[in-house]
């Protein structure tokens, strides 16, 4: 019983420290987006038009910013990738 609740407490210690992560990421996408003076309801409606009309989100990123901007917000992105990659290979190993 106290293994179960052990492995509990550290499932949710990883859980936060990994969401954690995921927030700083992306908040750091939407700081560099607002560092180029795109305002964060700009930045949600270009995400929303993203989505709704299919287009693809890298597409829109090399269309409308800078590609300094678009390297910082791509590793952002692949940060925020490997976490997720890394959380699926850990819940499996559960």
């Amino acid at each position: 019983m106290q293994h179960r609740y052990y492995k509990i407490i550290v499932n949710s210690q990883k859980s936060k420290s990994n969401t954690d992560i995921l927030k700083s990421k992306l908040e750091q996408i939407v700081n560099t987006v607002v560092q180029e003076d795109v305002s964060r309801d700009e930045f949600e409606t270009i995400l929303n038009l993203t989505k709704e009309y299919g287009l693809k989100f890298q597409e829109i990123l090399k269309d409308t910013f800078e590609k300094k901007v678009v390297r910082k917000i791509n590793r952002a992105i692949e940060d925020i990738d490997n976490l997720f990659e890394a959380y699926d290979k850990w819940e499996k190993n559960e």
